[in-house]
């Protein structure tokens, strides 16, 4: 072990867009499946895929919140590393003057 920690903060707020990223485009996904299954001529076919188009839609809420989370977490993280930081460099400047 080397004895100090490391955390690169840019990483860590490039996951945090990144996330950000996900969460909109699964926010923003229209179920279109209820159209398609419209157009299926097949009664039991057609219930299927409104069937998953309902599954998908509750499952994609349970993804776009846990995402959300995540990326708080990681804004978070990398904004207290990079205030830590700061005022550790602030310190050891007011110390050396």
């Amino acid at each position: 072990m080397s004895g100090h920690l490391e955390v690169n903060t840019e990483t860590v707020n490039g996951l945090a867009t990144n996330l950000a990223s996900i969460h909109r485009t699964l926010q923003s996904a229209d179920s279109d499946s209820n159209d398609l299954a419209g157009m299926i001529p097949h009664d039991r076919l057609a219930g299927t895929v409104r069937d998953f188009a309902d599954e998908w839609d509750i499952r994609r809420k349970e993804l776009t919140e846990q995402i959300d989370v995540l990326k708080q977490k990681a804004t978070t993280t990398a904004d207290g590393f990079g205030e830590v930081d700061s005022e550790l460099a602030n310190a050891m400047t007011s110390e050396e003057g």
